[in-house]
């Protein structure tokens, strides 16, 4: 696997925090607080906010954050890859949906697999 696939030290910190348990995810959280909070968020870091938000929400955020400030920034940039990650689900979705019917009225049979086929089960 080549390094550039592979998570950098800060985005497994915010991967940390937005999958393990309470107590590990505010220690990654914490970690990365004091080492990567004041730098500008690369792509990839800003493509785990959406994981990142359940966390961070009110009333009650999982994870602490020394400077109400930074918090608030976090959050709302978090809520909004939230929203933006909701929303383009959403026209894929619709566009697989059409592609689908298309296939179906031809004749072909289709199986989906992995996440859309678990979506629509759920």
């Amino acid at each position: 696997m080549s390094r550039a696939s592979r998570p950098t030290p800060a985005q497994e910190l915010l991967l940390r925090a937005a999958l393990l348990d309470e107590t590990r995810a505010q220690a990654a959280w914490a970690v990365w607080g004091l080492e990567s909070a004041d730098s500008p968020l690369d792509e990839a870091s800003s493509r785990l906010l959406p994981l990142l938000h359940r966390r961070l929400a009110p009333p009650h955020p999982m994870l602490e954050t020394p400077s109400l400030e930074k918090l608030v920034a976090i959050r709302a940039c978090a809520a909004s890859a939230c929203e933006q990650s909701r929303y383009r689900n959403a026209l894929l979705f619709e566009e697989a949906a059409a592609s689908l019917k298309v296939l179906m009225e031809a004749g072909i049979r289709t199986c989906l697999l992995k996440g859309a086929a678990l979506t629509l089960a759920a």
